[in-house]
């Protein structure tokens, strides 16, 4: 423990100087404004409590506690003796205002914790004590009279300066009403530039999503809805073609992310697959074939084709790593139909095989993407509430279905991952 001051006071305690010196003490030893201020007020309302009748002592000490900068203590000792505390309602007024605080018979202490978490330097010490000793002498009526005076002095120039307020108010008053003209034209070019940008978001979302083909015997249906709104476009994307040979093929790809980048992989997974298809392959060697073709680029996809002969309802299925396709039949159950394979640009990238189904007329074949699915809370939620809404839908246009189908399993809910889906229903 050191001790920086011991100082006599008398009957009416000195508040005047316990304040000053306890302040000064506070602001040489690094405390804040505000924990002067706590410090000065409460170490006052402990002299008036212990210095009356006989007064007493005021003792400035720094305690060093391991690890921190340490504590000041403020101590007071009434000059008469021991005697039981006073003033229930300044006791606990000074709890709030100090760290910790201490009343009792013969003593009441008060402490503060200094910031910081090293001790105090003893050249610092040195200095408050030098500083406290040579000031303990001043006549705090002295010292009130020439702060009024520095008051007085300050008010006079604040007085001086009113005029030039109020013309800087006046002159920030007509600039605020600038700024929000200014935020107000802002506004409208911003609302500008948001129209413009959803008419080149749905120009180029038109040009990559092509429209259904017209085909005798088969109804096609698109739903797509994008993760951000600010990037309609994503990383879904579908074809569809009809072959040389009659059959209507299907794409849909899901590649790895979102934006621009993934539209860009999409597009290089569905024209790797058209030209494979144009060329003649079998619908089972499709995607090992595009996984070859797109080595090296890091193309991340998954994939589901179809095919349907639309004369006689014949349909081939084969995926890579990509959610089943849901049948619904018009007269029967709703299923789906597992074509398994490992992803484009996995090892072992391709089709497992390639599966067969009959459509009837009214048959339904719906092929997605998993951000369809993901949109509740569970991907097995997900896949039954898609086929409880294709078998409660199933008698609706095939728009209907669809988008009834996405609100189904919506839910109200935020879409995690973009939206397809794509529906082919043989008709009469």
């Amino acid at each position: 423990m050191t001790e920086l001051l011991h100082l006599p006071l008398g009957p009416d305690g000195d508040l005047v100087r316990v304040c000053t010196t306890v302040r000064q003490a506070a602001e040489l030893l690094g405390l804040s404004g505000q924990d002067q201020t706590r410090l000065a007020t409460a170490a006052a309302e402990a002299a008036r409590a212990t210095c009356r009748p006989g007064g007493g002592t005021l003792r400035l000490s720094v305690k060093p506690d391991t690890g921190t900068s340490g504590s000041v203590h403020v101590e007071f000792t009434p000059a008469a003796g021991p005697r039981a505390p006073r003033g229930g309602k300044t006791i606990d007024v000074l709890g709030r205002l100090l760290d910790r605080f201490e009343p009792a018979e013969d003593r009441w202490l008060l402490v503060k914790h200094l910031p910081g978490d090293q001790p105090v330097p003893a050249a610092r010490l040195t200095i408050a004590r030098q500083t406290l000793a040579q000031d303990a002498d001043v006549d705090p009526v002295a010292a009130l009279s020439e702060q009024n005076g520095e008051l007085a002095t300050a008010l006079a120039q604040l007085r001086s300066r009113e005029g030039e307020l109020l013309r800087l108010n006046e002159e920030l008053a007509e600039t605020n009403r600038g700024v929000l003209a200014l935020y107000a034209e802002l506004e409208r070019s911003a609302e500008t530039i948001r129209v413009a940008q959803r008419q080149v978001f749905t120009e180029l979302e038109n040009a990559l999503r092509p429209p259904p083909p017209a085909i005798p015997g088969m109804e096609l249906g698109i739903r797509y809805l994008p993760a951000q709104s600010n990037s309609p476009t994503g990383g879904d994307l579908y074809d569809w073609l009809v072959l040389a040979d009659g059959w209507l093929h299907i794409t849909v790809v899901d590649v790895v992310g979102h934006g621009v980048k993934s539209t860009r992989t999409a597009l290089d997974v569905t024209h790797a697959i058209r030209t494979l298809c144009r060329e003649g392959h079998p619908l089972g060697d499709v995607t090992a074939l595009a996984d070859s073709l797109l080595a090296g680029t890091g193309a991340l996809a998954t994939v589901l084709l179809a095919r349907v002969h639309p004369k006689t309802g014949t349909a081939e299925i084969a995926g890579a790593g990509h959610p089943p396709a849901l049948l619904i039949r018009a007269r029967g159950g709703v299923e789906y139909v597992e074509a398994k394979g490992r992803p484009i640009g996995f090892p072992g990238a391709g089709s497992y095989g390639v599966t067969h189904v009959e459509l009837d007329p009214g048959d339904m074949l719906v092929l997605y993407t998993d951000g369809v699915i993901e949109a509740g809370p569970d991907i097995d939620e997900g896949l039954e509430l898609l086929r409880e809404a294709g078998l409660r839908l199933r008698d609706q246009a095939l728009d209907d279905v669809l988008e009834g189908m996405l609100e189904a399993v919506q839910a109200g809910n935020a879409l995690r991952d973009d939206a397809l889906l794509l529906g082919a229903r043989r008709i009469e």
